[in-house]
C-alpha cells in the first residue's frame, strides 16, 4: 500500500490499497467551499461510495440532483456521469471509496466533454475472495437501492479506523486485518441500504428546524432553541447534531446563506442582505458566504442577477 502525502491546505487524503478491487479510499475535511466537481464518468466495472460524515453536499447523476446530508451515504454506479451539479464542494467532512468490480456493466452512449476514469487491470481475485463469492458481493453492490440512504454509527467507526490504521506502518498480519475491515464496511453498507431508512428527525427537533427556517431574520440562540425542544442546552446540541448532521449554530448559518442566495439573485445589495439576516457586518457576511459557497456574495449577485 502507498499513501499520498496529506495536503495540509486542502485537508484531503487519498489512500491506495494493495487489495484487488479497492482502488482507493479518500477523506476530505474542508473549512471553506471548493470549486464544483466537474462531470466524471466511471468505467463499466467501477463504482463509487460517498460517505458524508458532517455537513452536506449536492451530487448530480443523469441530470438529477441529490442533496446528501451528514450521516448519509450516496452511491454512483458504473457508467454513470456524476458531478456536484455546478454546486460548490461544500464545507464538510466526507469519505469516498472507488471500487473496481469483477463484473462489467453495459456501457451507455459516449458522452462528450466528460472526464473518464481509466479501467484498472485486477491484480488478483476481487478482495481476495473466491471468484463466485467475489462476484456475488459485486452484484450485491451494483444492485444497491436506493442510491441515497442513511448510514450507521458502525459505518463511521469503521471508516475512521481504516483511515487511522493507514497512517502507520503495518505488517502482513495487519494488512489482513485491513482487508477484514474493508469487507465489514461493505457489508455494513449493504445492511444500511437494505434498511433504507433515512435518518429520523424527532418531533421536538423537527419543530426547532421549522422555527429556524421561519425566523432566519430574528436572533436565534442556543438556550432558547433548547427550551423550545424541552431539552438542556448540552443535550439539545448533541441531539440536534445527531438528527440533522450539523450542530445548531452551523445549521443556522447554512440556512441563512441559502436564504441569502435568493435575495442576492433577486438583486438585493450585499449590505442589505447582511443586515436582513442579522450578520454583524457585511464583511463578516461575505466571509461566511464564501466559506460555504466558494464565491463572494458580490460575485454571486452579479452572475445570478444578470442571468
Amino acid at each position: 500500500m502507498s499513501r499520498m502525502p496529506k495536503n495540509s491546505a486542502s485537508g484531503r487524503e487519498t489512500f491506495w490499497f494493495a487489495i484487488p478491487g479497492l482502488r482507493y479510499l479518500g477523506r476530505s475535511y474542508t473549512e471553506t467551499a471548493w470549486p464544483p466537481l466537474p462531470p466524471h464518468l466511471y468505467p463499466p466495472s467501477t463504482m463509487g461510495l460517498f460517505f458524508i460524515a458532517k455537513g452536506k453536499q449536492n451530487f448530480r447523476v443523469d441530470q438529477k440532483d441529490y442533496l446528501v446530508h451528514g450521516g448519509e451515504i450516496f452511491v454512483v454506479f458504473p457508467n454513470e456521469c456524476h458531478s456536484s451539479g455546478g454546486v460548490a464542494m461544500e464545507k464538510n467532512l466526507f469519505y469516498w471509496m472507488q471500487i473496481d468490480l469483477p463484473i462489467v456493466c453495459p456501457a451507455p452512449q459516449p458522452l462528450p466533454d466528460v472526464r473518464r476514469y481509466d479501467s484498472v487491470k485486477p491484480i488478483g481475485p476481487f478482495l481476495y475472495l473466491q471468484p463466485s463469492h467475489g462476484e456475488a458481493l459485486a452484484r450485491a453492490l451494483v444492485n444497491i437501492r436506493p442510491r441515497h440512504f442513511g448510514g450507521s454509527e458502525t459505518v463511521w467507526k469503521q471508516l475512521s479506523e481504516i483511515v487511522a490504521a493507514h497512517r502507520v506502518q503495518f505488517t502482513p498480519l495487519q494488512h489482513t486485518h485491513r482487508l477484514t475491515q474493508v469487507l465489514n464496511l461493505l457489508f455494513e453498507v449493504l445492511d444500511c441500504a437494505r434498511r433504507a431508512a433515512p435518518p429520523a428527525i424527532s418531533p421536538p427537533i423537527r419543530e426547532v428546524v421549522q422555527h429556524i427556517e421561519q425566523n432566519l431574520t430574528e436572533p436565534l440562540n442556543l438556550p432558547a432553541l433548547a427550551a423550545r425542544a424541552h431539552l438542556s442546552a448540552s443535550r439539545f446540541h448533541g441531539r440536534f447534531k445527531a438528527e440533522t448532521g450539523l450542530p445548531p449554530r452551523e445549521y443556522i448559518v447554512r440556512a441563512k446563506v441559502e436564504a441569502a442566495k435568493a435575495q442576492l439573485a433577486a438583486g438585493a445589495s450585499v449590505t442589505a442582505v447582511a443586515m436582513h439576516f442579522n450578520f454583524p457586518t457585511s464583511q463578516y457576511f461575505a466571509t461566511v458566504f464564501k466559506r460555504y459557497t466558494g464565491q463572494t456574495p458580490t460575485a454571486f449577485r452579479q452572475h445570478h442577477h444578470s442571468t
